[in-house]
């Protein structure tokens, strides 16, 4: 990656979705300088696991966006994004800085999926 350029993730129309279980839907994203090993054994050991069918609806009592390790935020301009329905949504890009150079900077955000 290259300073003071904005990236974008994932690229193009290749959004994610919930899967079929309802309830509370967590987005974890980090930026790091380097490989983190460590993080990719952990989700592929998650991945690995088949999700029980009826896991019950959790009560999320933390604010819905958690960032840490960063120094700043910044907020980008407004930009449409083509929905799966072929309708335009416009969604507004926030950019976290690490506090130090070579820090990870860590976003959790969860919503509630129906």
């Amino acid at each position: 990656m290259k300073p003071d350029q904005e990236y974008s993730f994932p690229e193009g129309q290749n959004w994610f979705s919930p899967d079929q279980v309802r309830g509370i839907e967590t987005l974890y994203v980090i930026a790091s300088p380097g490989p983190r090993p460590d993080i990719e054994e952990a989700l592929a050991k998650i991945g690995s696991h088949e999700r029980p069918a009826g896991t019950p609806t959790a009560q999320v009592e933390e604010p819905p966006i958690l960032p840490s390790g960063f120094g700043a935020t910044q907020t980008g301009q407004p930009a449409a994004v083509k929905l799966e329905t072929g309708q335009q949504a416009e969604v507004t890009p926030t950019t976290y800085r690490a506090a130090q150079a070579g820090d990870d900077v860590r976003v959790t955000r969860w919503f509630k999926h129906e």
